[in-house]
C-alpha cells in the first residue's frame, strides 16, 4: 500500500510538473517556524512606520540589476500574504553576492522605507534560507522554482506578460510544458 504524500511533497510535485500549485503557498508551511524567528509577513510590513527595522522571509520571484554600474540591484520576495520589494545597496551586494544571486528562499534584515503607499525594504543583511526549509521538517528544499529563481548553471528564464518565456534574453514560445515521468 502506498503512503499518501505529505502536503509539502504534493507542493514540490506541483511545482516540478506545473510551475505552480493550487494548494497553500509554500511559505504558509513554514510560517510557524518563521514566527519563532520573529519574521514579518509582507502584509505586516505595510503597517509598519517609515524607518522601522524589519525582517522578512520569502521566495525570490525576481531579481533586477539596472544597466548602469552605479545603480543598485533589487529583488522581490513573495510570501503567502503578498510581495516585498527589496533594495540592496552596492556595498552589500558586493559582500553578499552569493546570497543575492543564488537564494530561492531568502531572509532580509533591513530598514523599512515608505513613501505614501509605496514600501521598500532597504537590505542590511541577506540570509539564504533555501536549505533551512528542509531543516524545518518540510520537503520545501526540493521545491522547483525554475520560473522564479535561476539555479546555478541553468539558463536564466522568466515569463513575460505575453505568455512568452525569455531564455538568456531571447523570447521563446512555450509549446508543451507538461512533465513526463519515467515509470520504475
Amino acid at each position: 500500500m502506498l503512503v499518501a504524500p505529505t502536503e509539502g511533497e504534493d507542493l514540490v510535485a506541483d511545482y516540478a510538473s506545473l510551475g505552480l500549485t493550487l494548494g497553500r503557498h509554500p511559505l504558509a508551511l513554514l510560517r510557524e517556524h518563521l514566527q519563532r524567528q520573529r519574521m514579518h509577513t509582507a502584509a505586516e510590513l505595510k503597517t509598519l512606520p517609515h524607518g522601522r527595522l524589519a525582517r522578512v522571509t520569502g521566495l525570490v520571484t525576481g531579481r533586477q540589476r539596472p544597466g548602469t554600474a552605479s545603480a543598485s540591484p533589487s529583488f522581490t520576495l513573495e510570501d503567502e500574504t503578498g510581495m516585498v520589494n527589496v533594495i540592496v545597496w552596492r556595498d552589500l551586494a558586493d559582500r553578499q553576492r552569493k546570497e543575492l544571486l543564488r537564494s530561492s528562499l531568502m531572509s532580509v534584515y533591513g530598514t523599512l522605507e515608505r513613501e505614501g503607499e509605496v514600501v521598500h525594504l532597504i537590505a542590511g543583511r541577506l540570509r539564504d534560507q533555501t536549505a533551512t526549509a528542509g531543516e524545518s521538517g518540510r520537503t520545501l528544499a526540493g521545491l522547483s522554482l525554475a520560473a522564479r529563481a535561476p539555479r546555478r548553471g541553468a539558463p536564466r528564464a522568466a515569463w513575460g506578460s505575453t505568455g512568452m518565456r525569455v531564455d538568456a534574453g531571447r523570447p521563446t514560445r512555450v509549446i508543451n510544458t507538461a512533465c513526463r515521468y519515467k515509470e520504475a
